[in-house]
């Protein structure tokens, strides 16, 4: 989409998949008390990443992608929004990659994303 210039459709997908964020978690989306990591440099990186598994998860299905159906996938996440904290996901690359692998095995994307053939 960057390439064919189509930052509209870039930008709608960034807000729906944020959207759908803020909806699961709002707490630890909106919270800016210090240990809340969601909000911060290590949740934002590790959700940037696991938006390409997302994505790829949505757009597989025939689905486009919308905050209802990011929101799917947000939603087998058994994590609470107490569980984004410092404590947990250290800041830097180490708690970045610990969440975003986090999130890929509680989702199930891992199977399915790797079973994509590309």
């Amino acid at each position: 989409m960057f390439l064919d210039e189509r930052d509209a459709e870039i930008a709608k997908i960034l807000s729906d998949y944020f959207k759908g964020v803020e909806r699961r978690w709002p707490d630890a989306w909106q919270n800016r008390v210090q240990g809340n990591i969601l909000n911060r440099t290590t949740g934002f990186a590790a959700l940037m990443r696991f938006l390409a598994d997302a994505y790829v998860d949505v757009t597989a299905r025939g689905a486009m992608p919308s905050t209802e159906e990011f929101e799917v996938i947000f939603n087998r996440i058994n994590m609470i929004d107490a569980d984004f904290n410092s404590q947990r996901y250290k800041t830097g690359t180490g708690g970045e990659a610990r969440l975003y692998h986090d999130l890929i095995a509680a989702s199930g994307l891992a199977a399915s994303v790797a079973s994509l053939e590309f």
